[in-house]
């Protein structure tokens, strides 16, 4: 009947550890997730903390986990400690077990003296860790490239060297550990160690056992004394081990609240933006019928002025051309019109609507009409003909017969289509959504003129107002105005009619 109990109570601890693992990750993940998608956060946290997906994908399971499995370990011990010490009580009285008290204050004080900074070091150990990792995942991202270049070589040297810090900082850390567990050991009752019967413990057990035989004249009660000292020692033991796991687990946790301190930092900043919109720094953003920059300069992260008071308006039906050299600022104008770089100075108007189509757009996991219908949701009854006409409109309509499934064809898009076909996708994402304006970040250099001149006349007679990026002017019979970045005056940049 006591091996069925304990039974049941064991398996009780560990569903209750796996249930709260569960929902510490479940609740910690989905606030990571408010935060991270928030106002554009999961672009600008990169630069306080470059390895957030590591931490978002990984470090909160590992974290939750550890943690819960502590708190399970830590239920046993306690109540054999308060037990067991209650028993003793009874038995030797207040002196011996506060004696026995007294020993195990001395043992926490000496072991924590002697332990290793384990937050610091499994810290460090993370970070190594990501960094390993990292190496690894750039290639897989880079893999053609890399291998046009025939670049293995190279990469194998950054990830051997990455490898080799790893490696030498966990040697430290399970050296520094073993030499902190030899103090632990002697001094601790640890069933678990070869030195359990050669230990301190051993001798504070036989004393007390002594003084209550001297003492009594009784050596009956010898026997329960040695049980019962051993198991409170050993689970002050456990305990004091759970609080050096906790102080360990530490190291990481450290690197997921310091991700949540970075999004919040970055959420207070975009709450605060109502403020500082009204100081000399940062410019104000207003919402209108046109886009118009007004005395705007445009600057980097790095505090690199690239453009001084910038000054155009492009309302709607009037198509602007934004040219100049690679370094210019030309899709700095883009950010900012995006709201992902803060304006320095004056005052920028954008619509409630405005569409931004990249160089390379991006590829949704999912179906080949998700490609056209991002960020929107894809709807088979609702968006089907519409998808389609998009696809006609942009020329690229023979994908859907391409694939089997046709539009519900699923694949790495990025990797099946051309980047001439990627970009006419994203051509087709402005025709699906028919927004007022669009800005277009050289989003068709990869299409030959004739097809680009079409896709821009088909724009224009949706009556879509385009802010084209582009290194030169081309269509001009699209545009009525140029604004060129990199010009050679003081604000570095120029306007005029077409």
């Amino acid at each position: 009947l006591q091996d069925l109990i304990t039974a049941a109570v064991d398996e009780s601890v560990t569903l209750v550890g796996a249930r709260l693992s569960e929902q510490w990750h479940e609740i910690l993940a989905k606030r990571t997730s408010k935060l991270l998608f928030k106002n554009n956060n999961y672009y600008h946290v990169t630069d306080d903390v470059s390895d957030w997906d590591e931490r978002v994908s990984s470090e909160i399971f590992d974290t939750t986990t550890h943690l819960s499995s502590l708190v399970s370990t830590a239920i046993t011990p306690t109540a054999d400690a308060a037990f067991f010490a209650a028993q003793l009580l009874k038995t030797v009285g207040w002196t011996d077990v506060a004696a026995m008290g007294a020993y195990v204050a001395v043992v926490t004080v000496v072991t924590r003296l002697t332990a290793p900074n384990y937050e610091r070091l499994n810290t460090q150990e993370r970070q190594l860790e990501a960094r390993f990792r990292s190496v690894h995942t750039r290639v897989v991202h880079n893999a053609e490239s890399i291998a046009f270049f025939d670049g293995g070589a190279k990469e194998k040297t950054l990830a051997n060297e990455a490898l080799v810090r790893l490696v030498n900082h966990q040697q430290r850390l399970r050296a520094t550990t073993a030499a902190a567990d030899v103090v632990t050991h002697s001094v601790s009752r640890d069933y678990g160690s070869y030195s359990s019967y050669v230990c301190a413990p051993v001798v504070l057990s036989y004393w007390l056992q002594l003084r209550y035989a001297l003492q009594q004249q009784d050596l009956t009660a010898t026997v329960y004394i040695s049980t019962a000292v051993d198991r409170s020692l050993s689970a002050f033991g456990k305990l004091s081990s759970v609080a050096d796991a906790l102080v360990s687990l530490l190291g990481s946790s450290g690197r997921i609240f310091e991700l949540l301190d970075a999004l919040e930092e970055r959420g207070r900043i975009a709450s605060g933006t109502a403020v500082a919109r009204t100081t000399k720094t940062t410019g104000m953003v207003t919402v209108g019928d046109c886009v118009a920059m007004d005395a705007v300069t445009i600057v980097t992260p790095t505090r690199r002025v690239l453009a001084e008071k910038v000054t155009f308006s492009a309302a709607r039906g009037e198509s602007m051309a934004v040219v100049g050299p690679d370094g210019t600022g030309k899709t700095a104008v883009f950010r900012v019109l995006a709201g992902l770089w803060p304006p320095r100075g004056g005052r920028v108007t954008r619509p409630e609507s405005l569409f931004l189509v990249p160089q390379r757009p991006y590829s949704v996991p999912g179906s080949l009409a998700a490609q056209v219908t991002y960020p929107r949701p894809y709807s088979k009854k609702d968006d089907e003909e519409k998808v389609m006409a998009a696809l006609e409109k942009s020329g690229v309509a023979y994908l859907a017969t391409r694939f089997e499934a046709g539009l519900d064809e699923v694949k790495r898009w990025e990797d099946t289509l051309s980047l001439g076909e990627q970009q006419r996708v994203g051509f087709s994402r402005v025709y699906f959504h028919e927004p007022s304006f669009a800005v277009l970040d050289e989003c068709s250099d990869a299409i030959s003129q004739d097809a680009e001149a079409n896709l821009f006349k088909t724009l224009a007679e949706m009556g879509v107002t385009c802010v084209t990026i582009s290194k030169r002017l081309e269509l001009p019979q699209f545009h009525q105005q140029q604004l060129a970045l990199g010009a050679d005056n003081a604000q570095r940049w120029s306007l005029r009619e077409l």
